[in-house]
């Protein structure tokens, strides 16, 4: 009970030139490799609730510390305003941070993006040296852990593969 479909060829579609032609598209193996490790989707959702939880607390930490220099800043009178802009441009950064990481804990793609961009944002203003975390002195053990620490989540973040939220 084997039944081949008909071939269409051009001859039987009233064409005047014959052609036949087989189409195989096969990804290439360092595509269909996994980059990040986990083997399955349960693994790389715990992966990505336990990075949902840190990012909610350490975006709000920031965002709450940042508010208030903010607010030290403007009562001063005193300040320049490349400075009250880097400071807003990085509270609404961790703002929407800290929202976006609920979002990471449903499953979303998109939070998981915004996190990510969040978590480089935060390497490259350490590294550029315009915040100092955690009350630490910059290019610290501390800080350059913290560092690493966002770095790898950003990578778990934008390269973990798309899978079907619970």
């Amino acid at each position: 009970m084997n039944e081949t479909p008909k071939q269409i060829t051009g001859a039987i579609a009233g064409w005047r030139i014959q052609f036949r032609f087989a189409v195989d598209i096969t990804r290439p193996a360092w595509l269909s490799t996994r980059w990040l490790g986990p083997k399955s989707h349960s693994t790389m959702k715990t992966i990505h609730h336990i990075l949902g939880i840190l990012w909610v607390v350490i975006a709000g930490y920031f965002c709450a510390s940042l508010s208030l220099g903010t607010y030290h800043i403007i009562a001063a009178h005193n300040y320049r305003l490349i400075n009250l802009t880097v400071t807003l441009f990085f509270v609404l950064l961790y703002l929407a941070g800290t929202v976006a990481s609920f979002f990471v804990l449903r499953g979303s793609r998109r939070g998981r993006i915004i996190v990510g961009v969040v978590a480089l944002f935060t390497v490259t203003a350490s590294v550029m040296g315009l915040f100092a975390f955690f009350n630490s002195a910059p290019y610290s053990v501390v800080g350059i852990t913290f560092d690493v620490f966002a770095f790898v989540s950003a990578g778990f973040l934008l390269l973990s593969r798309r899978y079907v939220s619970a």
